[in-house]
């Protein structure tokens, strides 16, 4: 999967950042489809595996991974 940003930003070499985009993952419409919160009612399981998706990307397990807000924005 290469639907990510990586910003362009001056940051301490041990601060890596990545953003997803919608694409690539499993979830159906409304949440179409790399939906990564487990708070916006979208199946658990379609979660789980854009989380592993996600994971398998970063070189170490996250700190922290925060879903997005894309759908609050609406």
């Amino acid at each position: 999967m290469s639907n990510f940003i990586v910003p362009d930003w001056p940051a301490p070499k041990r601060v890596r950042v990545l953003q997803t985009t919608r694409q690539g993952g499993v979830s159906g419409a409304p949440w179409s489809s790399f939906n990564l919160g487990e708070h916006v009612g979208d199946a658990s399981s379609a979660v789980a595996e854009n989380r592993r998706r996600l994971r398998e990307l970063l070189p170490d397990e996250p700190e922290m991974v925060k879903a997005s807000a894309r759908n609050e924005l609406r």
